[in-house]
């Protein structure tokens, strides 16, 4: 509703302005390809490093010092703080950096952002652009209309560097020609009065326009043609830097908590900055006079680069020595919102500013799905009467399944209900939020989001499917009859077993540790499969079971082993803690835990050894015990071997 709003209103204001002089057409016109020119810069540099400084951002944020200069590089290669900072709340929104890392990033964009101020007030104002811009939008069209990527991203980083210079030329020529018909310095306030009244028409032109750099440009070209006093101009540039903010307000609307919060801790930072420059605006300039001086620079638009310039370093340093506690502000100022509404669970990580890369939406939807799979988990052991800390194992790394089955009381409530509450809403979020996405990217990313899709409904199946082995647990483990009543406690077991190693995948850093619990758990599945293992045949011919009991033990086994075999697969991606190829620098979940097809190969080839080595000592063994237990250790690693090597 804001967007539409403020929409209808620029529409307003320009059909009046056209209508009043033919010069605020033009200049209008510059400002549009100008803008034009930031859109297509944006889309360059994330076409040509194909989601690098997304990656960079997510892997280098550890210290704050090290986001600042993040936040430096960022804007001085984009020319943008709100893009940069809008990136910051997309990772943010997918929970990817912490919340002082993405405030961090956005302080640093400020200083970055000087850089394009310095360049306009250098050869912008001097020369005319246009004799470079038509050639480079030239050869913009041709390496845009190639197939490769990188060409295709070179192609948007000229065209959009082509158009800037356009529109800085097509403002110059309008305020040219516009002082021939108007004399703006005819409206100057003097005095304080005058600062504010500016401050606020630089807020109020920065909002409108959504780029402060565009904002300045129009400052150094009404200064040049002296239309507007230098005092006034340095307001105007304090007032552009404080609207600048109203893009990070639009980006976290749709943003999580920490999205909005970052939002927020932009504006008091800039505010805050422009409320001591303008109480101290003469002392300033004195300042920055004195600079100018020492540099031999008369010029009034380097005066105001370097004004620029003091105005964002000590808008940083002031936050600097009281980073923690204003961190710790924000966080108290906008607390987490409650995650279950009106008793039903919601998405955690899924909103608009994720939205904004692929990337960032990919990793919100697999933290989502790893959200939902702790759901599904609730709900199972729910119903079997557990949580899931009956499942810790002992300092020896064992889980006690005696002492877990002597809790396990079946659920008598409704399981439709916990169904309702923690699964049925949250997934239907999942699956709009995917495919919405997925019609906003490109083809490579849809096995990804296919993928994320398919382990979901695994999941809500899974669920469906415990519901219907409910009925049976009730009734066989109150039974009088031992023998099926011990198969469908060993039914809990071996789903105990799954949850109990999947929640170990959470723990387990190395990629040969992670795949022998994935492989052992097959192989345990596999190996206790009493319908492929001829357990329910010797029940039945030895008469311990009746045929109705067999029947009913069929249906629940393969119901046990499709819960299993479909967690399993879920464990793939909720713990997959490689999302990124190394090679390649994107995303794929598609293979095991994000594990190079390559690397898969390595591990491979240490089971190979490890059965080698286990063969060895079976060979030299002679405890019996203890060559049984070497059998079933080098049976489980043939069996992974088997089911990893590339055939």
């Amino acid at each position: 509703m804001i967007k539409k709003l403020f929409g209808i209103s620029i529409v307003l204001i320009l059909l009046w302005g056209f209508g009043q002089s033919e010069n605020f057409s033009k200049i209008s016109a510059g400002i549009a390809i100008f803008l034009f020119g930031m859109i297509f810069l944006g889309q360059g540099f994330k076409e040509f490093t194909g989601g690098g400084f997304e990656k960079i951002l997510k892997n280098f944020t550890d210290k704050t010092w090290k986001s600042i200069t993040l936040g430096i590089f960022g804007a001085t290669i984009m020319q943008s703080s709100s893009l940069v900072t809008i990136i910051a709340i997309s990772f943010l929104s997918a929970d990817l950096i912490p919340l002082a890392q993405g405030i961090a990033i956005s302080l640093g964009s400020n200083i970055g952002t000087t850089t394009g101020a310095w360049l306009v007030a250098a050869f912008g104002m001097k020369i005319s652009l246009s004799t470079y811009a038509y050639p480079i939008l030239v050869f913009g069209f041709i390496f845009y209309i190639q197939k490769s990527k990188n060409l295709k991203g070179i192609g948007y980083i000229l065209a959009g560097i082509g158009f800037v210079f356009l529109g800085v030329d097509n403002i110059k020529d309008g305020f040219e020609t516009f002082r021939q018909s108007v004399n703006l310095m005819d409206y100057t306030v003097d005095g304080f009065k005058g600062i504010l009244v500016f401050v606020l028409i630089g807020t109020i032109a920065t909002i409108v326009l959504q780029s402060s750099l565009a904002t300045i440009i129009l400052v150094l070209a009404a200064l040049g043609f002296n239309q507007v006093t230098y005092e006034n101009a340095i307001a105007l540039v304090i007032g552009a830097n404080i609207g600048t903010t109203f893009t990070g307000i639009l980006g976290s609307l749709n943003s999580n908590t920490n999205g909005k919060r970052l939002a927020v801790a932009d504006v008091i930072s800039k505010t805050l900055t422009g409320t001591i420059f303008t109480v101290f605006i003469y002392q300033v300039i004195s300042l920055v006079d004195l600079i100018a001086s020492g540099l031999n620079l008369t010029d009034p638009s380097m005066k105001i680069a370097i004004f620029h310039t003091i105005y964002n370093i000590v808008g940083v340093s002031i936050l600097l020595p009281f980073y923690g506690k204003f961190v710790n502000f924000i966080e108290n100022l906008l607390p987490e919102t409650e995650v279950i509404q009106k008793g039903f669970v919601r998405n955690l990580y899924l909103n608009g500013a994720a939205e904004e890369l692929p990337n960032t939406a990919i990793i919100s939807l697999v933290k989502e799905t790893r959200h939902m799979y702790s759901n599904s988990i609730d709900i199972l052991l729910k119903i079997l009467g557990l949580e899931l800390t009956d499942l810790d194992p002992d300092k020896d790394g064992i889980v006690d399944y005696k002492s877990v089955k002597s809790k396990i009381k079946i659920y008598e409530g409704d399981s439709d209900q916990l169904y309702g509450e923690k699964i049925k809403i949250l997934f239907g979020e999942i699956m709009d939020f995917s495919t919405r996405v997925q019609a906003k990217n490109p083809e490579k990313y849809f096995e990804e989001f296919s993928t994320i899709r398919r382990a979901n409904i695994n999941i809500v199946e899974a669920v469906k499917i415990i519901k219907h082995l409910k009925r049976n647990l009730e009734r066989f483990l109150h039974s009088s009859n031992p023998a099926i009543k011990l198969q469908y406690e060993k039914i809990i077991e071996d789903l105990l077993f799954v949850i109990a190693n999947i929640e170990r995948l959470d723990v387990t850093e190395g990629d040969y540790e992670r795949i022998e619990i994935l492989g052992s758990m097959q192989k345990f599945i596999s190996d206790n499969d009493i319908i492929n293992n001829g357990k329910i045949d010797e029940l039945i011919r030895n008469k311990l079971i009746t045929n109705e009991m067999a029947t009913s033990l069929i249906k629940d086994t393969n119901y046990k082993n499709d819960i299993c075999k479909k967690l399993i697969l879920v464990s793939e991606i909720v713990y997959n803690r490689e999302i990124y190829n190394e090679t390649e620098g994107k995303i794929n979940i598609s293979n095991v835990f994000g594990i190079s097809s390559k690397k898969v190969e390595k591990l491979v080839d240490k089971f190979k050894k490890k059965k080698s080595n286990l063969k060895s000592k079976l060979k030299n063994e002679k405890d019996k015990a203890k060559r049984i237990a070497l059998e079933k250790e080098i049976d489980k690693v043939e069996f992974i071997i088997e089911k990893y090597q590339d055939d």
